[in-house]
């Protein structure tokens, strides 16, 4: 999580534009990759609602997705037009693990992105531009019921931007980062989404054992 103002003008102007991004909790939604070496520990435990544990573990990762929220926000007055968003992917071998899923699930509602990491570069495969939508909607026929978000996009003091980038893989044990170019007249600058530097890393979960809890532990419902 961290908070960003970005680019003024000159050092006695206010920011042209501010932002914050936040990675959201993985449990309701990919859940959480846990390497073989933690296994022993995590099912051997009474403790299985005890999620800050599991995402404790040495090398554990989010699953499936990263689910990152960026908040956007012009400084002044003046309109910020976002030009595009480009996405950067480390990829290596997934070492041995499993996938434990939290007892919950939702969509998510809101502007919103999916970003498909196994592709080479990576894509946008779905997303939403409607504030009330979900991602992944489809009507009966197949149609996406939403708009999709499109760049140029333009945000402001009184007209901001919240945006979730959900970025999926099904067997990449990735890192990636993301930027989101922008322009305000004869200024332009970046909004960095990359981790404080480190990049968020997600691990596929197919083909993986799966476990989700019940009261007695931990309990296998895929392999």
């Amino acid at each position: 999580m961290g908070s960003r103002l970005a680019d003024s003008i000159g050092s006695d102007e206010p920011p042209l534009i501010s932002y914050s991004v936040e990675l959201l909790e993985g449990r309701c939604r990919g859940g959480e990759f846990v390497p073989q070496p933690s296994l022993p520990a995590v099912l051997g435990s009474t403790t299985v609602q005890d999620w800050k544990a599991l995402e404790g573990q040495p090398g554990a990762a989010q699953a499936s997705i990263n689910p990152v929220q960026v908040a956007i926000q012009g400084g002044t007055g003046r309109t910020i037009t976002l030009t595009r968003i480009e996405f950067h992917v480390s990829r290596r071998q997934r070492p041995p693990g499993a996938h434990f899923q939290g007892a919950c699930g939702d969509a998510f509602i809101g502007r919103s992105l999916e970003v498909d990491l196994d592709l080479h570069p990576p894509r946008v495969v779905d997303s939403n531009a409607t504030a009330e939508g979900a991602l992944g909607a489809r009507k009966t026929n197949g149609q996406r019921p939403y708009s999709p978000i499109r760049f140029p996009w333009t945000v402001s003091v009184s007209d901001p931007l919240l945006l979730e980038i959900i970025a999926s893989t099904e067997s990449c044990d990735c890192t990636w980062r993301a930027e989101i170019l922008w322009v305000s007249g004869s200024s332009q600058g970046t909004i960095v989404v990359d981790n404080g530097g480190a990049g968020y890393r997600v691990v596929g979960s197919e083909g993986l054992s799966s476990f989700v809890p019940s009261p007695y532990g931990w309990r296998r419902w895929r392999s």
